[in-house]
């Protein structure tokens, strides 16, 4: 659903959607308690996010869809790499994670992918694809198999969500010169 609003750009069915509830219980339960948290903090980045799209863009109106700069990919890759390791420790010494790397690494990516997605960038959905294909694997292994599949379904929507956004920063473009 939160994916389905984001192709839509329609941040506020993300924020109030009801699943998040099931989907924490069963990362706990899976021991993905890294996926698990994550799930508290995309409400939380939703709501920015919400605000941001409805009051971020010039004189407080919508904000516009834009790409962001390679400086940007810097630091969110840099965010990943820290946010990675940082969760890998914690995940290992004091959770006894049993995949403390990859869980680590899924949430980092997708912290920077909805921080990118509340502030609007299109690249967001590259960034939701790289985690995606890293979920898969990691939610089979982990006995959670329609999640996977979940994931895997996640992808072309990933997809569908460049083309859109795509269109309209196209569109956009072509109306401001």
């Amino acid at each position: 659903m939160c994916v389905v609003a984001g192709v839509q750009k329609r941040l506020e069915l993300a924020v109030r959607h009801p699943e998040r509830r099931r989907v924490f219980v069963s990362f706990v339960t899976a021991g993905l308690y890294g996926d698990a948290s994550l799930q508290i903090v995309f409400i939380a980045i939703s709501i920015y996010g919400w605000l941001y799209w409805l009051r971020g863009g010039e004189a407080h109106h919508e904000a516009p869809i834009t790409r962001l700069p390679w400086q940007g990919h810097i630091a969110t890759l840099a965010f990943v790499a820290l946010a990675t390791w940082a969760l890998a420790s914690v995940l290992q010494t004091w959770l006894h994670s049993t995949v403390p790397l990859w869980d680590g690494l899924t949430t980092s990516l997708s912290l920077g992918a909805i921080f990118l997605q509340s502030r609007k960038y299109l690249d967001n959905w590259y960034y939701w694809i790289v985690a995606d294909v890293i979920y898969v694997p990691l939610y089979v292994a982990k006995g959670l198999p329609l999640t996977g599949l979940l994931y895997v379904i996640f992808i072309p929507m990933c997809l569908a969500g460049i083309i859109t956004w795509n269109r309209t920063l196209t569109t956009r473009t072509a109306l401001a010169t």
